[in-house]
């Protein structure tokens, strides 16, 4: 797990969508079938389905009895050794509680993914969520708190991980004019 990191440390690039980042993140991981991530049952629709697109199974785990936020109790009590990655949300920007999560990662040597999607700049302990686990992701979609349309992010915190997402994302290819005119009218509307 990483050290302390500044924003401006991030390896940072952008995906379609925040799924699609989260999905090149476990692709990167090198997560796929039989394998477990677990997420929390509060979340958005996007987070399974991109767990699911890699392969993997969702495994749920509850929220805090009074907040929003993925339960540490909950998450040490149903992890399993088919447990790949955890996905760890800072629900309306509020940050989890993730001196204790990373705790609990660091004991079952499970990396943490960070989903950044409802907050922007947001700190815990003087420190900026999406810095806590090996990778985070973002959307730019409307509702969120930094919005253009469409698009998502994905920053990694791991030079090993940074290079695989990198490799990756060098063989994506422009998508088709018509693809790309049917994007805008999709932002535009």
């Amino acid at each position: 797990f990483p050290a302390t990191i500044d924003l401006g440390q991030l390896e940072r690039r952008t995906y379609y969508r925040g799924r699609v980042a989260l999905h090149a993140i476990l692709q990167a991981l090198d997560i796929g079938p039989g394998d477990q991530v677990a997420t929390q049952a509060f979340t958005c629709a996007a987070v399974p389905e991109a767990i699911r697109a890699s392969g993997a199974a969702p495994l749920y785990i509850d929220i805090e009895p009074d907040g929003y936020n993925l339960d540490p109790e909950s998450l040490r009590s149903r992890l399993t050794t088919q447990t790949r990655a955890i996905v760890v949300q800072h629900t309306f920007g509020i940050p989890a509680a993730m001196d204790a999560l990373v705790a609990i990662a660091e004991e079952h040597d499970t990396p943490i993914i960070e989903d950044c999607c409802h907050t922007f700049l947001s700190k815990q302990g003087g420190r900026y969520v999406g810095t806590f686990g090996v990778a985070s992701f973002y959307s730019y979609e409307w509702g969120k708190p930094v919005a253009v349309g469409l698009g998502g992010g994905a920053a990694a915190n791991d030079r090993a991980l940074a290079a695989k997402l990198d490799a990756a994302y060098a063989g994506y290819v422009t998508p088709s004019l018509l693809r790309r005119v049917k994007i805008e009218v999709q932002r535009l509307i």
